[in-house]
This record gives structure tokens, sequence and C-alpha cells, in this order.
């Protein structure tokens, strides 16, 4: 899994129900809650180191209550946007009844108790089921998302990297931070442009029957279509708004004739990626060891696009088989069946935007060919024009130096996409002081070159991977790419 998966773990404790699927693997579906008692170790460890206390030294029963609702501070924070957007519902309700623990998210919302006060009065507890149904969808893939803190979605934008900006970036702390109405009004605004730019989105078909269908068939409009790529005939279903009205054959047949002529160059992204995660040689995953059973056609969002997903089976994954999406012929991510993402969640439109830099959509050609730039002086005069830019393949708070061995040219999208990882490799620092305290800190660079610009001076990866290493342990944190990652 991903860089802070086991932090994730730490801070939700998750059930999940499994629910059988018409294709080859199963859909989840998660119930969270938070609980302070099960975050009380971290948060103690960082209150020991802060204040000096040995592990030996006894807690008086004042710190063991601060340090309790400490634990609740980096989800007090949105606990009180939900009590401002009179986001907590029914499930809220039916569970304190005539209590006084019901007026609570009142009384946060007319400031006459802080949430960080609200929590401490639930119990330092909170659950998902509180939440009303038009905000759950936000918090199941923005608060919630264990995906978007792994080494594929680094583009994600997630609670846990904003709460972190939100405090001002401290080095040495996650819990042990001073409730403050200033920062409050920080993150409401921030959670007020996540939500208004998520819920305007489409909903992923497979949060929809996750979530609110018992039945494919309402919400599913199957159809076979013959692949020419594949050899065989395919299911298709839509998703998204794309569920009603009459079935846009035409548009899935193209779909099909857009996977036919995606460049080999694509797939062999894929077989990379492929090798990365399971090892081996490119070879074990080419598209004869894949039989596909599905394409899952979405609303085109940009006039003449084409986005879809393909589902199905491979023998180097036969407990889940795997799904890849493309959108336009670009190969954007791949995962298990099914659970390969919406080509227009936010990560992809980021992955798009960078992978088609220097590209004429339209017309498919390329201004600016990246694979082909083999001598230095074109790269010099793309970095003249402003197209590349230079910049420290291993930043200076990591021990970089600004020398031209440590020196790389991406665009200026990757260099937003670097700027961001920078951001999430020092919070994931920060809470390693908290949950690793007695392990070094280290992050590995690793830059990937085109073949044919081996042995020059041509310093345009094709792609950045940076790994955080703990001793025994290894976690994959993230990529940034100037075509893909």
């Amino acid at each position: 899994m991903g860089i802070i998966q086991s932090i994730i773990d730490g801070i939700f404790n998750c059930g999940k129900k499994e629910k059988t699927s018409r294709s080859t693997s199963s859909v989840q579906r998660y119930t969270s809650t938070y609980k302070g008692e099960a975050q009380w170790e971290a948060a103690a460890g960082e209150y020991r180191r802060l204040t000096g206390k040995s592990e030996e030294a006894e807690l008086t029963e004042e710190e063991n209550k601060k340090i309790l609702d400490l634990t609740m501070t980096p989800l007090a924070y949105f606990f009180g946007w939900l009590c401002e957007r009179d986001f907590i519902g029914e499930g809220f309700v039916s569970e304190f009844g005539e209590t006084d623990k019901a007026k609570i998210p009142d009384e946060v919302k007319n400031g006459k108790i802080t949430p960080l006060e609200a929590l401490a009065g639930l119990d330092h507890y909170f659950s998902y089921e509180w939440i009303k149904e038009e905000a759950q969808y936000f918090f199941r893939f923005y608060f919630d998302d264990r995906a978007a803190v792994t080494d594929r979605f680094t583009d994600q934008d997630t609670y846990l990297y904003d709460y972190y900006e939100c405090i001002g970036e401290p080095e040495d702390r996650y819990y042990c931070i001073d409730y403050s109405s200033e920062v409050q009004k920080k993150i409401s605004q921030r959670l007020d442009e996540r939500y208004e730019k998520l819920s305007g989105k489409q909903v992923p078909w497979e949060y929809l029957r996750d979530n609110y269908y018992q039945d494919d068939e309402e919400f599913e409009h199957a159809m076979k279509i013959h692949s020419t790529f594949f050899d065989k005939d395919l299911r298709v279903f839509r998703c998204g708004r794309i569920l009603k009205g009459e079935f846009p054959e035409d548009y899935a047949q193209k779909c099909l004739k857009s996977l036919e002529e995606m460049p080999q160059k694509e797939w062999h992204r894929l077989e990379r990626w492929l090798v990365e995660c399971y090892g081996g040689e490119p070879e074990q995953f080419k598209m004869n060891y894949f039989e596909a059973f599905d394409i899952y056609i979405y609303e085109p969002q940009e006039e003449g696009d084409l986005a879809f997903m393909i589902s199905g089976e491979a023998e180097y994954e036969g407990e889940h088989g795997i799904s890849f999406t493309i959108r336009n012929g670009i190969l954007l991510d791949w995962s298990y069946a099914l659970e390969s993402r919406d080509p227009y969640d936010e990560a992809l439109i980021a992955r798009f935007e960078r992978c088609t830099y220097g590209r004429d959509t339209k017309t498919g050609t390329w201004e600016i060919d990246f694979e082909q730039i083999k001598e230095q002086k074109e790269q010099d005069a793309l970095v003249a024009e402003g197209k590349l830019i230079r910049t420290l393949l291993v930043p200076e708070w990591l021990g970089g130096a600004d020398t031209d061995e440590n020196t790389v040219c991406v665009t200026p999208l990757t260099l937003a996409q670097l700027e961001k990882i920078n951001k999430r490799l020092k919070m994931i620092r920060a809470y390693a002081a908290t949950v690793y305290p007695d392990r070094e800190f280290h992050v590995d660079v690793k830059p990937e070159y085109c073949e044919n610009t081996e042995g020059t001076k041509v310093l345009i990866p094709m792609s950045i991977i940076y790994s955080v290493y703990w001793p025994e342990k290894k976690f994959s944190v993230s990529m940034a790419a100037n075509i893909l990652e």
C-alpha cells in the first residue's frame, strides 16, 4: 500500500462490508469511527518528547486528560466545519436522542464551546454515520480516503495535508497543537473550497453502487460491443451522469477505437507500473496475459473527450484482476478490477494536463516530444523559452546541494507537482517524529530518464520516484513526471 497507510490505520478504525459485484472483484463500503483512545499512544509520545518527559516518568491525571483531548485536535477542525455547515444529521440525533449531547453541534456552531471541547464531551469519539448524506461522499473521498495518501494519489487534496499546512507546517508535532479560532477560519475556508470543488464533480459509479443501490440494474445500462483490440465482446457500462437516456453506442465505439489506436508507449508505461508493483520483467505484463471483460464509459467533460476504463483478469493478478483508465489515448491509472479511478478524478486531471503538456489535444501533434530530445542544446532552448525549468532533484531541506549533479529540468506543471510532494514529505516527516521517534527519516530520490539520453547531459527525467525509509520499513511515497507517472 502507500506511504502513510500505517498512519491512517492508526487514525481510523475501519470495518469493511463486502458486496459482490457482477465483475471479477468485490466493492467495499467503509464505515469509520475516530477514537481518541486509539491515538493516545502516539499523542503521548509526542507530548513526552516536546515536554522532555522520559518514557519512565509517570504522567499526572491532568496530563493524561490533556493528551486525550489532544488526540482529537486533527479531527476537531473538521468537526467544527461540519457543525458550521449543518452537516451533522439524523445519525447523531438518533444516537443521542433527548440528552444534552444532542445540543453539541448547535453549541459549536453558535460559539458556546470549541470543537475540541465538544469532542471531549462526546467521549473523544466520532462516527461517520453522524454526517448528513450530502456530505458523506466528501468525507469518504477527502477526509477518510486512505488511497489518497498512497503513492499513486499524490495530486488528490486530502484533509491530512490541508490540516498540516493550515497549522503552519510545524516540524515536530501533529497532535500537540492548541486549538485556535484563527486556524479554524483557515481550515473552514479551505474545506469550503474543497467541498464545492468536489461536490460539483460527477460521483464515481462504484461509490453510487456501493452506497445507494441494491441492484446494479437500477443504474447500469449494459450491452455488449465487439473489441477488435481484444478480439472479443465486452460488456459496456456507463458511469456518472451518463446513466440516463438512450445508450450512446457510437460513443462507446469511439472509445474502443481510441483504445486500438493508443500509442505503444502508453502500454510500455503500464508495463513499467506493473513491474514496479509486482517485480519481474516487462514481458510478463503484456496484454496477451490480460483478458478484458468490461468497458466503463464516462460522460465526456470536454469536447472531443473519450474517457473510459477497461476491467478484466490477468495471470499476474489472479485474485483481484486489474483495470486501467484511459482518456484521449493517454493511459492515466491502473488498479485492481473496477478500482481504477474516474478519469475526471482530480488527480487524473492533473496527470492528463502533465502528460499532454506541449501537445495540441485537437490534432494530437506534439510541440514538445520529450522522448525525442537528445541534445543538451535542445533542452537549453526550452529552458530559455520557459517551457522547462531547472530545479534541484533533492531539495535543500533534504540535504540536496545546488550542483549540476543534483539538477533536473522539468515542466512548470511538474514543478508544481514537485512542490506539492515536498509539502507532503514534510508532513510525513513531522508525523514520523511522533510515530517513529527512534527511527531515522530518510528519503530516497530516483529519477528515470529516457534511454536515448543515457550518456548525455540532457537532464529531463521521465519520472521522479520518492521513497521514504525507516529501518526495516519502506513506504513508496509518490511519483512525479514530465510526461506521466
